[in-house]
């Protein structure tokens, strides 16, 4: 199977040009994806995303039941997008057209799992302020672009780059599926006793409490992460401030999502 996703890696490559192109690996992320930086002859580098279909769960369809979610798994019941690379390009496509700085796609095979993606370099916003860099302007910046996004009623079907994928809601499922590894996972790195029975009531006496449907709000697109190690800083002609923010690049399950009302502090999982 190796050997078998190494030639489809090599036979996209060479379909979008680039079979000369240098290989360097790169580091992977929270998912089942790799990356590479395609270094070509000119001195230009790329990223080459590679996320085979076969390891993930289906994402979630449309309209889909809560039952039917549960059957399908973790990606239908959470991330709903399932790290699909039409739903990246999609997304891609879409931030691009508000004039955000999400990298461009200069050749996909979605079906395939394969994109080749414009590099916007290592300049993740940690390791700018660990060189020194001010930090205001940063995060003056990210707030921008958020800011942006809110301003915007997004649509029901991301399109950009040839590629389609519905923009689905975070629902109160997604939110309890993700809030509920909190005490599925602390116990195995912290070495702590599971939660008892009395103690997993109180936790599901929370969901209520903690909902997206408490408080009606106009949907806006969100990420599921914003942090100093996913968000990139990067000059551009055309954006908020001279500085774009994509997050990671993953498309981090793009989601409809409204204002929730917490009265508990529920931790909200990826």
């Amino acid at each position: 199977m190796i050997c078998d996703r190494q030639e489809q890696r090599r036979a996209f490559l060479d379909a979008a040009g680039l079979a000369t192109a240098r290989r360097e690996p790169l580091a992977g992320d929270a998912s089942t994806r790799r990356y590479e930086r395609l270094h070509r002859p000119n001195g230009a580098s790329l990223i080459l995303m590679d996320q085979p279909p076969s390891l993930e769960a289906e994402p979630c369809p449309p309209a889909a039941t809560p039952g039917e979610r549960a059957a399908l798994g973790y990606n239908a019941l959470a991330r709903l997008a399932a790290g699909r690379v039409e739903a990246f390009v999609a997304c891609a496509g879409y931030l691009n057209g508000l004039g955000l700085s999400a990298p461009r796609v200069v050749f996909a095979d979605p079906p395939a799992g394969f994109a080749v993606l414009e590099d916007l370099g290592d300049d993740l916003f940690a390791r700018l302020m660990a060189a020194g860099a001010d930090e205001a302007p940063l995060y003056e910046g990210a707030i921008a672009v958020l800011a942006r996004l809110h301003a915007e009623t997004p649509p029901d079907v991301l399109s950009g780059y040839g590629a389609r994928w519905p923009l689905l809601a975070y629902d109160d499922l997604a939110l309890k599926t993700g809030a509920d590894l909190l005490p599925q996972w602390l116990p195995r790195f912290t070495g702590a006793p599971a939660p008892s029975a009395e103690a997993m009531v109180e936790w599901d006496a929370c969901g209520p409490r903690c909902s997206c449907a408490a408080t009606p709000a106009p949907a806006s697109f969100a990420f599921a992460t914003t942090t100093l190690k996913t968000c990139c800083g990067c000059r551009f002609g055309k954006g908020l401030r001279g500085w774009g923010c994509w997050i990671s690049r993953t498309p981090c399950a793009p989601i409809r999502r409204g204002i929730c009302r917490c009265s508990c502090t529920t931790p909200v999982g990826k």
